[in-house]
């Protein structure tokens, strides 16, 4: 069926187009229109997602009326109204097609491809979630599988994008060995996806670029035999408008990941919230959808200039619950709450950042926030302190986590914790015992 639209609904400001009579004794011209061109066409879109076309005319001082119809040739799959509006109705494909009525030849159309959307199920498990770095040694020898048990999910850090949006795994034999350990202890594995800004946001900006990072993306998750993707992008911006291109990123991901053939988890790391701007914003509503769970890096607000701040306290997980669940009404079981296994100086320009386990191994007590530190790497032997989390905190976060039924605790990372009963995973660990249960 065709739709018939009339130049006034669908002019681009910079191409306006507008009706003139032509006049033999004034001597203006006749000017026809010799192209139309969709703007944004879609190559891709979900069932259900509503989409509006641009479409320029040219040239743009036509004065000869002319009229635009668009038309959909499977409108069971989509539907194109009289203002371009597409509406998306089942998986399959279309060809859309926008033509001059009075010159048919004259017209401009794009394939569009109709996607069923998977949302992500709910998390109904108090997740126990640890990062695990290529660097460190992630055999028994450096993380004993007694350790490995405390955790539910570990993520392998990382895959990189390249500079043609596909994806480099680091150290693959320590991520196949990793898989082997956790398979046999009972732990999921995801991969964890980094990379520098600018090209996560030039891949994300297309259809095509985003298809090359899945597939290739999915060769890893299927070569591996892994259970899920962690998507590690600090940060999707609005300044730039790559958070539209994550959330599209994420929306194709759960097509794949939560189809029920495939069924495997999407999550995604995300700042705690407190500093308003193009950051904080970048993650828009419409991924709430599509992500299982979002870990909520609750440290890291250090200062520069002055002393004595814990960059990770008890009260800017407080500050990140608000935002995030009161303000952003993000469901309490897709929050889980990142947790430093590490300190942080305060006051020292750009700081220092120490291991959990080397800060005990510098009279740092486990049950501390704090600890005087003297190194002869910093200012020649200087003494300086260190800001980090003890035991006694990750219990009381454990704890709020478990009180507010959020989805659970993540640490990074497990390599920099003590390896014995000092161990802050161990700590979250025995806090759980044996809850898990949040819905």
């Amino acid at each position: 069926m065709f739709r018939k639209l009339f130049r006034p609904l669908l002019n681009l400001a910079a191409a306006a187009v507008f009706f003139a009579s032509c006049s033999k004794d004034g001597g203006i011209t006749s000017v026809e229109v010799s192209s139309v061109t969709i703007m944004n066409p879609a190559s891709a879109l979900p069932v259900g997602q509503p989409y509006k076309l641009s479409v320029k005319v040219m040239p743009l001082d036509v004065n000869e009326p002319y009229s635009l119809v668009f038309s959909s040739s499977k409108e069971d799959v989509a539907k194109v109204d009289n203002q371009g509006n597409i509406s998306t109705l089942i998986p399959g494909q279309t060809e859309i097609k926008v033509f001059v009525r009075e010159k048919p030849e004259i017209n401009s159309s794009f394939t569009l491809t109709v996607h069923q959307v998977y949302l992500a199920p709910e998390n109904k498990k108090f997740q126990k979630v640890a990062y695990f770095p290529s660097y460190r040694t992630l055999t028994a020898d450096g993380i004993p599988d007694s350790k490995l048990k405390m955790v539910d999910v570990a993520c392998f850090a990382f895959a990189s994008i390249n500079a043609d949006y596909t994806l480099t795994v680091q150290e693959p034999g320590k991520l196949s060995a990793l898989v082997a350990r956790c398979k046999a202890n009972g732990v999921k594995v995801l991969i964890s996806l980094n990379g520098t800004h600018s090209t996560y946001a030039a891949m994300t900006s297309s259809a095509a670029s985003r298809a090359t990072f899945i597939n290739s993306l999915r060769n890893i998750v299927n070569t591996y035999n892994l259970d899920g993707v962690d998507n590690d992008w600090e940060y999707p911006k609005t300044s730039d408008n790559s958070s539209t291109g994550n959330t599209a990123l994420m929306r194709e991901l759960s097509i794949w990941l939560h189809d029920p053939a495939v069924s495997k988890l999407l999550t995604m790391a995300i700042t705690p919230g407190k500093y308003a701007g193009s950051i904080r914003d970048g993650i828009q509503d419409e991924c709430f959808n599509y992500v299982d769970w979002f870990n909520v890096m609750v440290y890291d607000d250090f200062s520069n200039d002055t002393p004595g701040i814990n960059h990770s306290p008890f009260a800017l997980l407080q500050t990140a619950y608000n935002y995030w669940i009161n303000t952003r009404n993000l469901p309490r079981y897709k929050f889980v709450c990142g947790t430093p296994v590490y300190g942080r100086s305060s006051g020292l320009g750009k700081g220092i950042e120490m291991s959990y386990i080397t800060i005990l191994n510098n009279g740092g007590s486990p049950d501390a926030n704090e600890a005087a530190i003297t190194s002869p790497s910093y200012n020649g032997g200087a003494t300086f302190t260190i800001y980090y989390n003890g035991r006694p905190l990750v219990r009381q976060k454990t704890r709020f986590c478990i009180d507010q039924k959020l989805g659970g605790i993540m640490f990074w990372e497990a390599g920099q914790d003590s390896q014995d009963d000092r161990s802050l995973i161990k700590a979250a660990y025995d806090e759980v015992g044996g809850y898990s249960d949040i819905r």
